[in-house]
């Protein structure tokens, strides 16, 4: 059977980026940067922040049951 040409396209395109890669770090290797203290992390979400899929869920579930109401 023929490979198909997405295969050899999908080949082709891994070499590449691995081409292209390997040029980038022989090219210019990453100077050596002083280390910086992470971020602080994010507060929690508190429960009273609005979830907008909460919010499509509650409404699915409110349009659900005045269909199911009125059979």
């Amino acid at each position: 059977m023929e490979k198909f040409a997405l295969l050899d396209f999908l080949k082709a395109f891994q070499t590449l980026t691995a081409n292209n890669q390997a040029e980038k770090e022989v090219a210019a290797p990453a100077p050596q940067q002083p280390q910086q203290p992470p971020a602080p992390p994010s507060p929690p979400p508190t429960p009273y922040e609005r979830n907008p899929m909460a919010d499509v869920i509650a409404r699915h579930e409110e349009i659900a049951n005045r269909i199911r109401n009125k059979k």
